[in-house]
């Protein structure tokens, strides 16, 4: 009787034994699911940043253009109204000149 009692109190003890190792597998597994699903959060966020990376880059490399462009436009106005201005100059000064030259 003592040992069937001794025999039935290893088969309970074993039985626990593997139930909580059951249980240990199955908070390892679930503990490994958490951190693939952070992993995979994170890659997502990363993800997010590099395309947030490339739109602000693009949207700086379109604001540089457009400020050269239009530096390059007024700077061209000028030249052409100070063209325009030294011409003016040139030809009332060649008009002055002939009047002068007429009226003597």
């Amino acid at each position: 009787m003592m040992m069937m009692i001794m025999m039935m109190m290893m088969m309970m003890m074993m039985m626990m034994m593997t139930m909580m190792m059951m249980m240990m597998m199955m908070m390892m597994m679930l503990l490994m699911m958490m951190m693939m699903m952070m992993m995979m959060m994170m890659m997502m966020m990363m993800m997010m940043m590099m395309i947030l990376l490339v739109v602000i880059i693009t949207s700086v490399v379109v604001v540089v253009v457009v400020v050269v462009v239009v530096v390059v436009v007024v700077v061209v106005v000028v030249v052409v109204i100070v063209v325009v201005v030294v011409v003016v100059v040139e030809v009332v000064v060649v008009v002055e000149v002939v009047v002068v030259v007429v009226v003597v």
